[in-house]
């Protein structure tokens, strides 16, 4: 018995032990085999595909929308002071219909999008044909009252005139004397100066005679003369033929020579004779301009004393055709006014119904439902596609590259998968502080396209283009494999497999690469990324 017993514990020692050294041996294979295997990355592969399109690289600062608010008025101002005055007396409120458009039924609310041509208000139709009626007696009054200024202006504008050719009669005579007077010696003046261009003008015949005279001359004649006169002297009286020869030479040549002195003589004569003729005209002028001077200062002397009596006349007549004239405008004015509200009441009024101008967003509503429109003033405010801007500040190493009319591209907050464009339409040149640690510039920029579903105040990253590569083939630089100085990327073939295919690339916009040269466009490419025994990816 007691051996058995001792026997068992022999065997539970045995297993205890055994137990234990395979524990030991579980803990040494864990951290010599298994430990290290968790412990390493493991790199999974994602197919992606050669994009084509354009790579952009640029600035992205954040901003908010604005909207530039517009408005659709109404133009017609129906408060007279005639209907101030009869508001200040009378309380009656039921009297207000008869004078101003009310309004019967409000379509719109603050928020909603309207289209031009959609109905915004219904006028009641018994104040529409109240104000027409009292428009109509006012452009009826108006046109009565232009009438009577018209006739007014005719009869007294006579009157006006009749009074001033009475008074200024002894003037006009006094007029017409001092008139023939000057008239009378300018004639003579201008006589005498048609001869003086007559005699200056015989003056330069005669001198071009004698200068052409003398060119002809040229002193020829005289020494021919001198010389025949000398072989005449000097010839040989026994000599008869010789003798006569010289002498009949001698007598010619003497002969041409007078007749030439001669005629020099007589135009130098007569070219003297019309110089003194243009001295004694123009002597004749002064004394004939200084009877102009002394003749004119006595008439207008005269003429002023016939007409100082009558010197009142005029002013009054002009200040009364004035006064005539000024009453007639304004009566013409008041005309066209009445006429030109009549014609924008019934342009406003149409069917009896106020619609869109514009397309918009509705802003603000100024009239409801039982208002009356009264004076002019905005009926409500609406913002347009057009008129969506979104601000943001760069900074002024950034500011350098940007100009307006620049392209940008936009992504807002509220639609992360839309892209919209826009484009630069104000720098402001005054930084947004100047104490500021990074000194920044307010850019304005216009979204473009459709803008229905942006709001005011939403948010967006804007991202101003400073580089670009249009229409080429790009991948993620994920992708991209660099060994021994070349480039490489993990390819699917037409088996389905990956090869490691040599690239050559371009432009990069930060996020992606250009490929130039190892691919196409569509082309299947697997980006490798690790994932951590964390559970991570990188």
């Amino acid at each position: 018995m007691i051996s058995k017993l001792k026997g068992k514990k022999r065997i539970v020692r045995f297993i205890i032990v055994i137990l234990m050294i395979a524990s030991v041996l579980g803990m040494a294979g864990y951290t010599l085999f298994i430990k290290p295997g968790l412990e390493e990355d493991v790199t999974i592969y994602k197919e992606a595909v050669v994009e084509y399109g354009d790579l952009v690289m640029g600035i992205v600062e954040s901003g908010s929308i604005a909207a530039e608010e517009e408005s659709q008025n109404f133009t017609l101002n129906l408060e007279t002071e005639e209907d101030e005055e009869e508001d200040d007396d009378s309380d009656d409120e039921d009297e207000d219909t008869t004078k101003y458009l009310e309004i019967e039924e409000s379509y719109i609310v603050i928020g909603q999008r309207v289209s031009q041509g959609d109905e915004i208000y219904r006028l009641t139709e018994d104040s529409v044909e109240s104000v027409r009626n009292k428009l109509e007696l006012e452009a009826a009054e108006a046109q009565t009252a232009l009438a009577e200024a018209q006739l007014s202006f005719e009869l007294d504008t006579l009157d006006a005139q009749n009074t001033l050719q009475s008074s200024a009669a002894k003037g006009n005579a006094a007029g017409d004397i001092y008139k023939n007077s000057i008239a009378q010696l300018n004639n003579e003046i201008a006589d005498l100066n048609a001869k003086v261009t007559a005699s200056k003008r015989q003056i330069d015949i005669y001198s071009e005679q004698i200068f052409n005279l003398q060119a002809d001359d040229d002193g020829s004649l005289l020494e021919s003369y001198e010389e025949a006169k000398e072989d005449y002297e000097e010839a040989d009286k026994e000599n008869e033929m010789t003798f006569v020869a010289k002498q009949a030479a001698y007598l010619e040549a003497k002969e041409a020579y007078e007749s030439y002195v001669e005629n020099l003589k007589t135009l130098q004569e007569q070219m003297t004779a019309q110089e003194e003729k243009v001295i004694a005209y123009q002597l004749e002028i002064e004394g004939t301009k200084a009877e102009l001077t002394r003749t004119t200062l006595e008439a207008k002397q005269t003429y002023e004393t016939e007409t100082i009596t009558g010197s009142i006349a005029p002013d009054t007549y002009e200040y009364a055709k004035g006064t005539l004239e000024e009453a007639v405008v304004e009566a013409q004015t008041a005309v066209e006014e009445a006429n030109e509200k009549l014609t924008d009441f019934e342009t406003f009024v149409g069917d009896g119904s106020v619609y869109a101008q514009s397309d918009g967003l509705i802003m603000s509503v100024n009239y409801e439902t039982g208002d009356s429109l009264i004076n002019s003033g905005e009926l409500f405010t609406y913002v347009t596609q057009d008129s969506i801007t979104l601000s943001v500040d760069v900074s002024q190493e950034d500011i350098v590259d940007l100009a307006v009319g620049d392209s940008v591209s936009i992504a807002f907050t509220a639609y992360p998968d839309e892209n919209y464009s826009g484009e630069i339409t104000a720098i402001t040149t005054t930084a947004t502080s100047e104490h500021a640690t990074t000194i920044s510039y307010p850019v304005t920029i216009k979204v473009l396209g459709d803008t229905s579903k942006l709001y005011e105040g939403m948010t967006g990253d804007v991202t101003f283009v400073t580089d670009q590569k249009e229409q080429t083939a790009y991948v993620s630089r994920k992708a991209i494999i660099e060994e021994n100085g070349n480039t490489y990327v993990y390819q699917k073939n037409k088996n389905g497999d990956m090869i490691l295919t040599e690239v050559e690339t371009g432009f990069t916009d930060g996020i992606n690469i250009e490929i130039i040269s190892g691919l196409e466009a569509d082309d299947v490419i697997y980006i490798a990324s690790k994932i951590t025994n964390e559970g991570e990816e990188e």
